[in-house]
């Protein structure tokens, strides 16, 4: 797999927002690789949505961690089809993994607490408590 030219990596995100939406990162446009980024504590104010990283076509999330996205950890923009997202923790994140349009068929390897991820060979159903040292925020490992 090639990775595109645009390229996000080696990033710790972290917010809050009074916005009733937010997207910490997020473009429409396709091609785009989020690589070995941190994104936790992703939260609207009240009866708003919250979504950690949502990116266009044929764009890749790639050895991400995501803990604490209130409602989307990952998404595809705008219906956005063939989103890759492999080997990524997902965990305590509302609905997980988003899309209207269908995952890339090489997704998976991916680690939640979800009943499901995309892809194949996913490790699902497993609690954050049991995959790292130190749930407390501020404390993170």
């Amino acid at each position: 797999m090639a990775l595109g030219s645009d390229r996000l990596h080696n990033l710790i995100i972290n917010g809050y927002s009074n916005a009733s939406t937010v997207n910490s990162l997020e473009s429409v446009a396709g091609d785009i690789d989020c690589v070995n980024c941190l994104v936790y504590d992703i939260s609207s104010g009240p009866g708003g949505e919250a979504i950690g990283i949502a990116l266009g076509n044929s764009s890749r999330i790639l050895n991400c961690t995501f803990e604490r996205c209130q409602d989307f950890a990952v998404a595809a923009s705008d219906g956005a089809a063939q989103l890759l997202v492999q080997n990524c923790a997902v965990l305590n994140s509302g609905g997980g993994f988003f899309t209207a349009g269908g995952w890339h068929a090489e997704s998976g390897h991916n680690c939640t607490d979800l009943p499901s991820a995309p892809g194949a060979e996913n490790r699902v159903g497993r609690s954050a408590g049991a995959q790292f040292a130190s749930l407390t925020t501020g404390s993170e490992d």
